[in-house]
């Protein structure tokens, strides 16, 4: 579905964590997606399965704009900073910071 640009805010783990804790720790979540017109979106992430460069989460829209429709979202982390964060792929090392590209998906059911 093609929509209008947005940005969000979500509530995440505390620095530091182990890449593990960061993902287990982020299932379930809610994110808050402000579309460009103003109107919002609230998102209750249920799953996030990690991938070698990221993850991908996905869950339903529970309020607001695009109400009921089921969500995708990918995350590509191009950069992690941490304690030997390279580690992530195998589970260890730490992470305080991550940046990279998301995009995001909106189904119609």
């Amino acid at each position: 579905m093609t929509g209008q640009p947005g940005s969000s805010a979500s509530t995440h783990p505390e620095p530091g964590e182990t890449c593990v804790d960061l993902l287990t720790r982020l299932t379930p979540y809610t994110e808050v997606i402000t579309w460009q017109d103003g109107t919002k979106s609230t998102i209750a992430w249920t799953s996030v399965e990690a991938t070698l460069s990221g993850a991908t989460a996905t869950g339903t829209v529970m309020s607001g704009h695009y109400l009921g429709d089921s969500a995708t979202k990918v995350v590509d982390a191009l950069s992690f900073t941490g304690t030997n964060p390279e580690l992530c792929p195998l589970g260890d090392g730490t992470v305080s910071g991550v940046s990279g590209t998301v995009a995001l998906t909106i189904e119609s059911l």
